[in-house]
């Protein structure tokens, strides 16, 4: 037995200026494992809160001496609130009061209980051999594979997370996450509401096409609204979550500052290089094939001169496909869609930059200065310069 801690462990490596991956298995998942092996009926069920309960009750009594010291040294010294709650609930035995408290935790996350003060990000790692549970959280969360295989079990399908995949699962998911095998490693990124939005997603303004449509599938209440991304053996991207994960295990100075930056390069790298590959449930508003996401992402880049026979000898559909495909994507025909891209594009440029209006027009596609003028005019009911001094 290693006479340092995890988290001393850890923290030495951050010092060193280098580090991968811990997927060696902790005292707690140990114990974990081998009362699964005692019970391995466990391992079939999906359990309800009160089930999932009335089992924490019976590790924390009989099968761990110091549960507060081994939860720590699996959450790297950082055991949430919510966490050392429940313990203290478990140790003062179970009266329907505290039932029903510790219940209510394994259920629904809030923001309130699970966030650090002061944090806008938190991360954890997840438990191997925990009995699976259905719950769902407050807030944003982004899963990812570290190693082996990681199930994610929501009401209608399974996704099998390998190596490198990144889940982005909205507010009020139900689902459960088994990790029943000793390298399967799941990390977990939480996110506060405010903070994906206003940090992170909204100030993608150049994936607007992609980055809506995410944001609609996330917000779908049809089937499981979550985002895949397979990012298998990219490095830049898991040594960015390597970077939160030990940024959020340090907690040093600035160390809420650094996570975010660190996560909104995270997302926009995430996206630059996967989004025309997302996978999202087939259980959404409407079918989806991962094609869809290039021919967004082609139109976002070429929208000032793309047609539509240039997308149908691109991606080998017919015109009424592609318009089709284009409609279910963003709610709009594709003549509605180029004129929206070069409004938002123009209006920018006007009020954020000092541009000479010829240049503002010719970026987003406009030769001739008279025909902006009445594009800008037909949309707005305003010339440049006025939309310039308002």
């Amino acid at each position: 037995t290693p006479n340092r801690t995890y988290k001393q462990e850890e923290k030495q490596r951050l010092k060193s200026g280098y580090g991968t991956w811990d997927t060696s298995m902790t005292a707690i998942e140990q114990r974990m494992k081998a009362y699964m092996e005692r019970h391995p009926q466990q391992k079939d069920k999906i359990l309800t809160s009160d089930a999932l309960s009335d089992f924490m009750f019976h590790i924390v009594s009989e099968h761990l001496d110091e549960p507060i010291e081994s939860l720590s040294d699996f959450y790297q010294g950082q055991v949430p609130a919510s966490v050392r709650h429940l313990i203290s609930i478990s140790k003062n035995g179970p009266d329907d009061a505290r039932q029903k408290m510790l219940t209510d935790l394994f259920f629904h996350q809030s923001e309130e209980e699970y966030f650090p003060e002061g944090y806008d990000v938190s991360v954890m790692r997840v438990f191997r051999y925990m009995p699976v549970h259905w719950h769902s959280n407050e807030y944003f969360t982004v899963l990812f594979c570290v190693s082996g295989i990681c199930p994610i079990l929501f009401e209608k399908e399974q996704v099998d997370l390998q190596k490198g995949d990144v889940l982005i699962l909205a507010p009020n998911t139900l689902y459960a996450s088994p990790c029943y095998r000793d390298d399967s490693v799941l990390i977990y990124y939480t996110i506060r509401v405010s903070t994906f939005y206003d940090a992170f997603w909204n100030s993608l303004s150049d994936m607007t096409l992609l980055s809506d449509f995410f944001m609609d599938a996330l917000q779908s209440r049809h089937g499981s609204p979550y985002l895949l991304f397979q990012t298998g053996q990219d490095e830049d991207l898991s040594d960015l979550l390597y970077q939160i994960y030990l940024e959020a295990l340090e907690q040093g100075d600035y160390a809420n500052h650094m996570i975010n930056g660190l996560m909104h390069v995270f997302f926009v790298r995430l996206l630059r290089r996967y989004a025309g590959q997302v996978i999202i449930s087939r259980f959404g508003a409407g079918p989806w094939k991962t094609e869809y996401g290039r021919i967004l992402q082609f139109i976002q880049k070429n929208y000032t001169e793309v047609t539509v026979q240039q997308l149908c000898d691109r991606f080998h559909y017919s015109e009424r496909q592609i318009n089709r495909i284009v409609l279910l994507c963003t709610g709009k025909n594709f003549s509605r869609l180029r004129v929206d891209l070069r409004l938002k594009k123009a209006l920018k440029l006007l009020r954020q930059t000092t541009l000479p209006v010829e240049e503002i027009a010719s970026a987003v596609g406009y030769r001739n200065l008279n025909a902006f003028y009445k594009f800008i005019a037909k949309n707005t009911g305003q010339t440049p310069a006025q939309i310039r001094k308002n």
